[in-house]
């Protein structure tokens, strides 16, 4: 099912965690994700962060839904503890380019942003000192927030023998694996579904090998993605798009 490849994404790419037991005696493993919204407040335009400004989502709203999702489709197995940090501060892109209210207000009018769109992952890691943080237990995953043309991949995978997640790893010696969420405010909890979607996608793709599409079946991985269109009779779950 979908919920089983939520959860194998999320098992897979975290640190790994000892279950504890409910109540109920049902196990379940408590996550720990850092929420870092790149929120700006507009100080020109009645004092208001950007995501209000513009009438987009609520960030905080947003991560409380999408965890929550999250945790459902893994039959409340994974469950999240988040600390949530809003910034007023704009994302560094990698060449150093900056946006401020009033050239942000211009491309997202214009809906031409700046390129290459591109955030510059290494200063964020740096600048929240996430590889110690991870590496300390205090931390198990990161969601950056933002808007169009903050740069943000869906996923990215840091640490030690990073690979493909949705994204090239950035690889960080003697360092455990995490991923860095970067979720778009403009868009739904549907979207931000489908970003966990791809990054479950790719961590599969690795455990398994290869992802492999139509008739070239190789392994349960690719049995569990086909589609009528590409192989007829054999349809099952499929991809996330």
């Amino acid at each position: 099912t979908l919920a089983t490849a939520l959860l194998l994404g999320a098992a897979l790419s975290l640190a790994a965690a000892s279950p504890k037991t409910a109540p109920d005696g049902a196990p379940f493993v408590t996550k720990k994700v850092l929420v870092l919204n790149y929120d700006p407040v507009l100080t020109n335009h009645g004092g208001v962060r950007l995501h209000e400004y513009l009438g987009w989502g609520n960030p905080r709203e947003l991560t409380t839904n999408y965890l929550a999702d999250l945790t459902e489709v893994s039959g409340n197995y994974v469950r999240w503890a988040p600390t949530f940090v809003d910034l007023n501060a704009w994302p560094v892109q990698k060449d150093g380019f900056l946006y401020d209210e009033t050239s942000y207000l211009a491309a997202a009018r214009s809906g031409k942003y700046h390129s290459p769109d591109a955030v510059d992952y290494l200063r964020i890691i740096q600048q929240f000192d996430l590889d110690r943080r991870v590496k300390a237990g205090e931390v198990d995953e990161v969601i950056i927030w933002g808007g169009p043309g903050f740069g943000y991949y869906e996923s990215q995978m840091v640490g030690a023998g990073a690979y493909w997640c949705n994204s090239h790893g950035i690889s960080r010696a003697g360092m455990p694996l995490y991923v860095i969420m970067g979720l778009n405010y403009e868009r739904g909890v549907d979207c931000a579904l489908e970003s966990f979607g791809h990054r479950s996608e790719s961590i599969l793709s690795h455990v398994y090998g290869s992802g492999n599409s139509g008739t070239d079946v190789q392994h349960l991985g690719d049995k569990f993605t086909c589609i009528a269109k590409d192989a007829p009779g054999s349809a099952a779950c499929g991809t996330v798009h």
